[in-house]
């Protein structure tokens, strides 16, 4: 587990593209297509505006696996792609009862071609905010609400400072 954390933190970090991998014993009687894209959309895998992210869902009690791909990934891992790492990568191991096993191969798998993929570039630059600034956006809007509320500055006046 720490290995494969390891592995996807460093690929989230290079590409900026995410893997998540999920484990359950039975989804229940929710339909598993439905199940994957409703996680896979709670988890909001992948970077805004470029869902670059894929879920690995293995539901070990109902023998099913599941691969779900972001649209920004969708030329990278195909569905012909996703098939041929569960048939070829976990379904091996997952018969000999390595789980594990099979999972990594099937990340590693996943990890190699989104590798290779043509992927935006990481923002290295993201914006943080700055805690002064808002400390200081804070204490003078409270100045400000007190001496419009007490009528000592006139609103007008208020929005010009503020502005």
């Amino acid at each position: 587990q720490q290995r494969l954390t390891e592995q996807l933190a460093d690929l989230e970090q290079r590409k900026g593209a995410q893997i998540a991998v999920m484990l359950l014993p039975s989804t229940g009687d929710a339909d598993l297509e439905t199940f994957t894209t409703q996680l896979f959309r709670a988890w909001k895998l992948g970077r805004k505006g470029i869902d670059d992210g894929i879920l690995l869902l293995v539901v070990k009690d109902d023998r099913t696996v599941r691969i779900e791909v972001g649209y920004g990934l969708e030329g990278v891992v195909t569905d012909l792609l996703s098939h041929r790492i569960i048939e070829e990568q976990l379904n091996p191991a997952f018969r000999q009862g390595d789980y594990a096993g099979g999972v990594q191969r099937a990340v590693d798998a996943l990890t190699v071609l989104v590798e290779g993929g043509d992927l935006p570039a990481v923002d290295q630059t993201r914006e943080t905010v700055d805690e002064t600034a808002v400390l200081l956006a804070l204490i003078l809007g409270a100045v400000g609400g007190v001496l419009l509320a007490s009528g000592k500055l006139h609103w007008r006046r208020g929005l010009i400072a503020g502005l």
